[in-house]
């Protein structure tokens, strides 16, 4: 039997660990097999995930590989908003269904956003450098259903179905400029609020790089 090392061993944790990030989980299969698994089966992938690392890695967790991997190798993400919500879904730790529809919350927007960019910054080669209306309309309604009226910053795309709707409060609110002030003032800190949840979440994937034990950092 051969020995497992402590390598192993804790890449076999971190791929079971359904609180793994996606971009956690993709550098570890690239410093384990570089990008050639990008042309991988699934099936195949993670066969050799279990011989190799002796790891069973759980659906939530090929969700999330499934989703970068694509996010990364097509511009889908930026133009199809059924594969945005289900990247997204996926990213933030939900299996993803395409044959249901669930709203997303802000947060998943964002950190979905952020950790795609992440891992494929906008490149005009790619395709990538912006959203389609298709997107930003989704982002968008889903903001508005929750009352984010003013998007947070990786969110400043989204496309609302109103024209204006921080003029539609001002409308609202026309003959009581206190309560105006009172509503933008909650919008300023939900948008305060949805950028301090994604600086927290990217401090916990930093959290989780850090630990892995990367080839590229024993040399």
């Amino acid at each position: 039997m051969a020995l497992i090392t402590m390598r192993e061993t804790v890449f076999k944790r971190v791929l079971e660990d359904k609180d793994s990030f996606a971009t956690t989980l993709l550098a570890l299969l690239l410093d384990e097999y570089s990008t050639d698994c990008f042309e991988w089966e699934p099936q195949a992938l993670y066969m050799q995930i279990s011989e190799d690392l002796h790891a069973e890695v759980p659906d939530v967790n090929r969700d999330k590989i499934g989703a970068m991997i694509m996010s990364i190798t097509t511009n889908q993400f930026f133009i199809n908003a059924d594969i945005f919500c289900n990247v997204c879904k996926a990213l933030s730790h939900s299996e993803a269904d395409f044959s249901t529809f669930r709203p997303l919350t802000p947060e998943e927007l964002a950190w979905g956003v952020t950790e795609v960019i992440l891992n494929n910054p906008p490149d005009k080669s790619r395709g990538n450098t912006e959203c389609s209306d298709e997107v930003a309309s989704y982002v968008g309604m889903m903001l508005l259903q929750q009352g984010v009226l003013k998007p947070p910053a990786v969110l400043q795309f989204a496309i609302y179905p109103t024209e204006n709707p921080v003029e539609d409060i001002q409308t609202m609110f026309a003959d009581d400029p206190a309560m105006f002030e009172a509503a933008m003032a909650n919008q300023n800190q939900a948008a305060q609020e949805l950028d301090a949840h994604t600086k927290e979440t990217l401090g916990l994937l930093k959290h989780q790089l850090e630990l892995l034990p990367l080839s590229v950092n024993n040399k």
